[in-house]
């Protein structure tokens, strides 16, 4: 699943999706008996994941990127900040 215009921070020991992003890639989003299902709209499954004992569904997943070509994609550590839901600078 490749999804677009996402906010991509290597060192972050922890990955959070926005579900509703991958709803704008084509894919609809379905809980129910601790799991969810992502699939393709209309087709079938392309990932089913397991809620974990803590309530997250965590995915076991392959990273993939894509160089930044054009600096003025670049944010400074405030905006980082307040994107990370207000996490510690020194977390960031």
């Amino acid at each position: 699943m490749l999804l677009k215009d996402v906010l991509y921070a290597p060192n972050i020991r922890l990955t959070i999706v926005s579900t509703g992003r991958i709803m704008r890639a084509g894919y609809s989003i379905h809980m129910e008996d601790e799991e969810c299902v992502i699939k393709r709209k209309g087709g079938e499954p392309v990932g089913i994941i397991k809620v974990n004992t803590s309530g997250l569904f965590k995915v076991n997943h392959t990273y993939a990127t894509a160089a930044i070509a054009d600096q003025s994609q670049l944010i400074d550590l405030l905006t980082l900040h307040r994107r990370l839901g207000h996490i510690a600078y020194d977390k960031i």
